[in-house]
């Protein structure tokens, strides 16, 4: 196979091979909701002919079935597909035949996907670490941009102790990024080949949240706590724990054991990651954490700085956020106005990163050529702009 003269192989991000019918008997994709856009499911896509994915898509401009056709390979080719349900992106595709002794069996497709503004959101659960998307996670520690010295010292830390399996505790305002630090321990530690588990105390019913960490007797469904096994547990909103399910969850950790007054104990080997946006001390002085909890599941603490205290990094993220959408829309900014950069400085960002991630997406929306200025921003930042005028 000649790939000489084609976009680096790294460049792609995913994988299809069909067998000489067209239909689909291998794929590998940097993100699965891709599937679930085109509405189908994982199980649903294998055996399917890649031609009755797609509206309006003819044998001939189907880069698959052209190459099956003609046995030679097409490189580079942009294509723009629409979904029987709908959905549109387009996709940037080199395809090579598969051949046995000179006859083409099947065809391999490497592909980029492109998204539009309206499918702009589908990037949240993006994975563009190949080795490590498979264990549940899409951040590594390479995604903790930084010039401060404050964040440098977090990233520090978690170099320091991601060989170790003391729990840890993160304070920190929402959107400052503390599940990417969570993510980025579980990658760098030996348990980056078990499962990381997200775990939100707010999304589930106070009185419900035992029930699910550690499983129900009535319920077939496997507790959170096994799920993680070997892994990382990553427990956000914590300050909901019930103070019940602190004791539980004090004692698994003291006796290394699940199910701890059962006859036929289970060996335990979690490492558990709480965040919270409020201060331990604060939560203890309202007696909605027990203090022997909160010194024992924070051995490690880290405090996670708001974006107003490290400004010398938005000029950092916002190039990246430009970079990383550039990457996968059709909209292609190259220029943002120096206004927009001194604004930017300015407002107290209440949000965090996550809102000057948003803000970015906002303006991707809203340009009319290839650069952001000050009224493509969200109304909010909009008027704090006048205000300070």
């Amino acid at each position: 196979m000649h790939l000489q003269g084609i976009t680096p192989l790294h460049d792609y991000e995913n994988i299809l091979i069909v067998n000489e019918e067209g239909k689909t008997i291998f794929y590998d994709m940097a993100d699965l909701s891709i599937l679930q856009h085109l509405g189908f499911k994982p199980e649903n896509f294998i055996g399917e002919k890649v031609i009755h994915l797609y509206k309006d898509l003819p044998n001939e401009e189907s880069t698959i079935l052209s190459v099956l056709q003609s046995g030679e390979p097409l490189c580079g080719v942009t294509q723009r597909l629409t979904a029987q349900n709908g959905f549109s992106y387009s996709s940037f595709n080199s395809t090579f035949p598969i051949k046995v002794n000179g006859k083409t069996m099947g065809a391999i497709e490497f592909s980029k996907i492109y998204y539009g503004n309206g499918n702009i959101q589908t990037l949240e659960s993006y994975s563009s670490h190949k080795i490590y998307r498979k264990n549940n996670t899409i951040y590594t520690i390479d995604d903790l941009l930084t010039c401060s010295p404050s964040m440098q010292h977090i990233k520090d830390i978690i170099n320091k102790i991601s060989k170790t399996d003391s729990p840890i505790w993160i304070e920190g305002p929402q959107g400052t990024g503390k599940e990417i630090i969570a993510q980025s321990l579980h990658n760098l530690s030996d348990r980056f080949t078990k499962p990381y588990i997200y775990f939100n105390c707010s999304a589930i019913e106070q009185e419900n949240i035992d029930a699910v960490l550690f499983g129900h007797s009535e319920h077939t469904k496997p507790s959170i706590l096994k799920e993680a096994q070997g892994g990382t547990l990553y427990i956000d909103d914590a300050h909901k724990l019930p103070l019940t399910t602190q004791v539980r969850l004090y004692r698994v950790i003291e006796e290394q054991v699940f199910n701890v007054n059962s006859n036929d104990p289970t060996k335990v080997s979690v490492r558990l990651v709480f965040a919270t946006p409020i201060k331990g001390e604060e939560l203890i002085k309202e007696q909605t954490l027990r203090e022997d909890f909160f010194y024992r599941m924070s051995v490690v603490s880290i405090q996670m700085p708001p974006l107003v205290e490290r400004k010398e990094d938005i000029s950092v993220l916002v190039h990246y956020f430009i970079h990383f959408f550039n990457q996968h829309m059709h909209v292609q900014i190259t220029h943002i106005d120096e206004k927009v950069l001194e604004l930017f400085e300015q407002y107290p960002w209440p949000g965090n990163v996550r809102e000057l991630k948003n803000a970015i997406e906002t303006a991707y929306n809203h340009t009319e050529d290839s650069s952001i200025k000050i009224e493509d921003l969200p109304k909010r930042i909009v008027i704090f702009n006048r205000n300070q005028e």
